[in-house]
């Protein structure tokens, strides 16, 4: 019985990717592309900056360069990744961080920390003036993340390894969607100061439900049609983008009460 399960969700995520590649209407825009372009784009700044990657660990999305300064930040131990990186440190992202910054990124991150009001006021603190802090990740409304969320993290990663199997290493960490949302971290980074926010929506994973065909194609059309009505409210996933001006406008004592 298992491997004639393991070949149906072969087959299906076969059929899936052939039905990407040759019907222009599943096809899905690609946030690494994005997210690249904006990390080049401050890359270009004259002068050598210092930069940390939130959560990259052994898979940093930039690689060492004599342009700048690169320091890694993660919770599991960072002995092995010390050629990857110029720093690395093993601490929670809501920690403060040990040195300042002209740019913090993470990749799928996010969504990943319990109390993300903590990590973006760490993230401001860490800053140089003008500096600025990008990243993506996952949203909370998005049918992939209802899912996840009602499955529960244990379930979830029994569920990877059947139907990701190729995944099983990569992902599958517990996830709180804490402020994933673009109208939630929007407030949020306006109400501890950050200047310029811009938030660019994505409208994908169908690719989580590729191991039935039927599912890949539904979740396409709904992506379709929200993307179609900017329901940002149902994006699968975000890019944010944000700075923290040479004024500090961050007051504790006025803080708004945080958004459910």
């Amino acid at each position: 019985m298992p491997n004639i399960f393991q070949k149906f969700v072969r087959t299906n995520r076969d059929l899936s990717i052939q039905l990407r590649e040759r019907v222009g209407f599943f096809y899905e825009e690609n946030f690494y592309d994005h997210l690249r372009d904006a990390l080049n784009s401050v890359l270009k700044s004259n002068g050598r900056q210092t930069i940390l990657e939130v959560g990259g660990a052994d898979r940093p999305f930039l690689k060492k360069n004599k342009r700048y300064e690169y320091h890694g930040l993660d919770i599991v131990d960072g002995l092995s990744f010390k050629d990857k990186y110029d720093r690395f440190y093993v601490q929670p992202a809501e920690q403060k961080f040990p040195n300042k910054y002209n740019l913090v990124f993470s990749v799928s991150v996010i969504e990943h920390i319990k109390d993300n009001r903590k990590c973006f006021k760490t993230v401001y603190d860490s800053l140089l003036n003008n500096g600025k802090t990008i990243h993506y990740f996952s949203c909370k409304n998005h049918p992939f993340s209802l899912v996840t969320r009602s499955v529960g993290h244990k379930f979830q990663n029994i569920l990877i390894k059947y139907l990701r199997p190729e995944f099983a290493d990569l992902t599958g960490y517990k996830t709180y969607y804490d402020k994933c949302s673009k109208r939630d971290i929007e407030r949020l980074l306006t109400e501890l100061g950050y200047k310029n926010i811009e938030i660019k929506c994505f409208f994908g994973a169908a690719d989580y439900f590729g191991f039935f065909l039927p599912f890949f194609a539904l979740i396409t059309i709904f992506n379709k049609f929200c993307r179609l009505l900017n329901l940002s409210a149902f994006a699968s996933g975000v890019i944010v983008y944000a700075e923290k001006t040479s004024q500090d406008c961050y007051q504790s004592g006025n803080t708004p009460a945080p958004v459910a």
